[in-house]
């Protein structure tokens, strides 16, 4: 009996080292498909940084000019004609909210900062559709100028919709003239990694005459000794180096051990590689894992992260993102770091539809967050906005980009904004969108 028990036991022994032996072999195959990867992301990113000198240089002038707002109009108008549509007028026009409003409540529920009003363009241009959403871009006018009613309306509506436009633009000042450039630090980032995108977003960058104050850089590893690594391929020479990067690698990890700090080592070597390649002031996006969500985790995880990083660099930066509105899988602010640790907060702004009043006074707005970041003594950037990739309607959606042109203004006046990232895929290259972001950031 004792001599079966052990046979046993033996063949569980050998069972369990012929498991162990195939784990180690599937990990060490994964191990050199994860580095394979790296080298074949790496070469591609080498090949894009060597091509894109080569890609601005080669980009000509831009096709449309200066003020570019009569032929746009002359074309609204010859659409116009063959259609005749009733212009579309926003709710907030009809009773003007002033533009610089604030109202103080309890921290808990941040109001605005500011109450939407409608949008008015450079030089007394305004767009006729405020909602920046599934409404596409209408024409739009010099400000004060009366829209031509459609034959369904009276007189008298005419006439009230006149008195109507000439309020909202007494309530609501026009920002600048395109002559005045922007104060704050902008950047161009490409909607994808492909080399067409990356050479695109130079393009838009040079037809802005722009030379980009913000570098960014999506950091994907597979594997802790990974990390390092990427610090050696970060964007250098702008006011800027923003790094965007999860708080776990792919292959493992969890967010409760890097909470409990198991992982600093890890990060103070990535702030020493950051050191070593002289960036030493980076702005660092470090988001959940997708794998894994656990708000609470997540933000002692951050914590860890952010105590290492600043350990090695005093003067580094950290960000939190955080998309606008209320439909993510998570509250975000139970996410929230804490006072102190978190430097930026960042917002994703993108064109994804929607009443343009909803997107920046609603709940998660781009004004609560504004509120909640002063509140915690953060700054605000936008670290993604633009019309949404795939759309041809928000392409087309001139009004969003007029009107995220005058809320970063106003966000800036109040020495909020640290910077901006405005993405544009090169399909959208066309559109009213693209051509509204050339002439009024220029």
């Amino acid at each position: 009996m004792e001599q079966a028990a052990a046979d046993r036991q033996a063949r569980r022994e050998a069972r369990r080292a012929e498991r162990q032996a195939q784990i180690d072999l599937w990990r060490e195959q994964r191990h050199e498909r994860q580095e394979a990867r790296r080298q074949q992301h790496e070469a591609a990113r080498q090949a894009i940084r060597e091509q894109i000198s080569e890609a601005v240089e080669k980009v000509p002038e831009p096709a449309v000019s200066r003020p570019f707002w009569k032929s746009i109009e002359a074309a609204a108008q010859e659409q116009e004609s063959q259609q005749v549509k009733e212009p579309f007028t926003p709710a907030e026009e009809e009773s003007p909210v002033p533009a610089e409003q604030v109202t103080s409540t309890d921290a808990a529920s941040p109001t605005p900062l500011m109450a939407v009003a409608p949008a008015a363009g450079p030089s007394g241009h305004r767009y006729e559709n405020n909602s920046g959403g599934q409404e596409m871009a209408g024409p739009f006018r010099a400000a004060g100028s009366t829209p031509t009613p459609s034959p369904q309306r009276s007189a008298a509506s005419a006439t009230t919709q006149q008195k109507s436009a000439t309020t909202t633009t007494n309530a609501y000042p026009l920002i600048t003239s395109t002559t005045s450039r922007p104060s704050w630090a902008r950047g161009v980032a490409p909607i994808a990694d492909s080399l067409e995108e990356v050479a695109h977003a130079a393009t838009v960058a040079k037809q802005s005459a722009m030379a980009p104050a913000v570098a960014s850089m999506r950091i994907s590893f597979g594997k802790w000794s990974d990390l390092p690594q990427a610090a050696a391929a970060a964007p250098r020479g702008a006011k800027h180096t923003v790094l965007s990067l999860p708080a776990l690698p792919d292959s493992h990890g969890s967010l409760t051990a890097c909470g409990k700090g198991e992982y600093r080592k890890m990060w103070e070597s990535f702030a020493q590689a950051l050191q070593k390649a002289q960036i030493d002031n980076p702005i660092l996006d470090i988001s959940a894992p997708t794998k894994e969500m656990n708000p609470q985790a997540y933000a002692s995880c951050y914590r860890q992260v952010a105590e290492a990083v600043k350990g090695v660099l005093p003067r580094a930066t950290m960000q939190w993102t955080v998309t606008r509105g209320t439909d993510g899988p998570y509250d975000a602010v139970a996410a929230w770091p804490g006072d102190g640790v978190v430097d930026i907060v960042a917002l994703d702004a993108l064109d994804t539809g929607g009443n343009w009043s909803k997107a920046v006074n609603g709940d998660r707005g781009l004004n609560w967050w504004v509120t909640f970041a002063q509140r915690r003594g953060a700054k605000i950037a936008v670290s993604a906005w633009g019309p949404g990739p795939g759309s041809d309607v928000s392409s087309n959606n001139a009004p969003y980009v007029q009107n995220m042109h005058d809320w970063l203004w106003r966000v800036a006046q109040k020495n909020a904004l640290v910077y901006d990232l405005y993405t544009e895929g090169s399909k959208a290259a066309g559109g009213r969108a693209a051509q509204a972001y050339r002439a009024l950031f220029r």
